[in-house]
């Protein structure tokens, strides 16, 4: 009975030493400023604005193109349809016999025209043109091929604004371009996103052929449906950049992914930004993003937002990841909110056949590779500069 009891005693001192370790480590954990990953999606509070700023215009162009009668020759042309992007423009109008819709918008040298075709055959036609020329009378001729192999052609004049002062003073240099060469001379642009403006795109020429009003900064990624994810505000010029907006090339806004305010200020600037450098869409097209995670620290979570719920869904902590000595003695970097960026990641890159995720972090100097399923590190490269 005495050495029943007193086995009943171990047992319970050393589940009483257990406690105390876990306690230790728990309190240690705690004391470094690392949070839980349950509290990590909690200040991240990511979810779907239900205001769609063009829902009303798309409705409005519903009624249009379902009560016009207009033929190819008198087609009803918008320029910025949707109120964000002035050098696109939206043509609507029906055919008797269904017909394939090209477009082409002249451009002002060799290998600079923009040439689209909208797939499928129809009778009711809307037709997205995008690569307009600024304060410009632009020619854009559309053909209509019909089954049987027959054509139709009208050319059109579309004339469009000034840019606006930002992009004009913006100095575009070519020095030297072979556009036979370069896929910016075959029907491409290069798009360029700067920073907390508006971001453009060009043609071979250096000529700005496409631009939005809604002000990104960093995340400009274009989506597997041909739209594009760009990370702006809520109120225009001003505010926090916590949004990550859905659009097409016309300005059409398909959905926006709302984020805290609260998460962490830019260090160099007084802007609030949540998803602050990169963002990728992963083979079940949900989101990926470099983001803030409301502790102490900035710029050291991964998140995986929901494509359709906006809900985030699993989180990467890479203070979890990596030494504890790496974030806890980092004292060169802090935000303007007073957070220690002691990592500052840069980029991602998902590699579909492996499954690992690439990733670059600026404060640590180093690139790794982790298995994105199972958070387990692959490798690590530490980069060090030399003087």
């Amino acid at each position: 009975m005495h050495h029943k009891k007193g086995r009943w005693l171990a047992l319970i001192a050393v589940l009483l030493v257990l406690c105390g370790v876990g306690g230790w480590f728990g309190y240690r954990h705690y004391s470094l400023g690392v949070i839980s990953d349950k509290q990590i999606i909690k200040n991240i509070n990511s979810h779907l604005l239900k205001n769609n700023p063009t829902s009303k215009q798309t409705k409005s162009y519903a009624k249009i193109v379902k009560s016009t009668t207009r033929t190819l020759d008198n087609a009803y042309v918008k320029v910025n349809p949707y109120g964000t992007s002035p050098l696109t423009a939206l043509m609507i109008f029906k055919t008797d016999k269904a017909a394939k819709v090209t477009y082409t918008v002249v451009g002002k040298t060799d290998n600079t025209s923009i040439t689209n075709t909208v797939k499928g055959y129809q009778t009711t036609h809307q037709v997205p043109i995008v690569g307009l020329y600024a304060n410009y009378s632009n020619q854009v001729q559309v053909t209509l091929t019909y089954k049987d192999g027959t054509t139709e052609q009208k050319t059109f004049t579309i004339k469009t604004g000034k840019l606006p002062k930002n992009l004009r003073n913006t100095k575009i240099t070519v020095s030297k371009s072979n556009k036979s060469k370069m896929e910016i001379g075959n029907n491409e642009l290069t798009y360029i996103n700067k920073t907390s403006e508006e971001p453009f795109a060009v043609d071979a020429d250096g000529n700005i052929r496409w631009y939005s009003t809604l002000y990104s900064r960093h995340t400009f990624v274009q989506l597997s449906n041909g739209h594009l994810l760009i990370q702006n505000r809520t109120n225009g010029n001003k505010g926090s950049y916590n949004v990550l907006s859905e659009t097409d090339y016309l300005g059409r806004i398909y959905r926006r992914y709302r984020f805290s305010d609260k998460l962490g200020k830019s260090s160099l600037e007084q802007y609030i930004t949540a998803v602050h450098h990169d963002a990728l869409e992963l083979p079940n097209h949900n989101l990926l993003v470099t983001i803030s995670g409301g502790d102490k620290y900035a710029e050291d979570v991964i998140a995986e937002i929901d494509y359709k719920t906006g809900k985030t869904v699993k989180v990467i902590d890479f203070k979890k990841l990596l030494p504890s000595s790496m974030y806890r003695n980092y004292s060169s970097t802090t935000t303007k909110g007073g957070k220690i960026d002691w990592l500052h990641m840069n980029s991602l890159y998902y590699d579909q056949k492996t499954g690992n995720l690439l990733i670059s972090a600026r404060n640590q100097d180093i690139t790794m590779s982790i298995n994105y399923k199972t958070g387990k590190i692959n490798w690590i490269i530490f980069l060090t500069t030399y003087r």
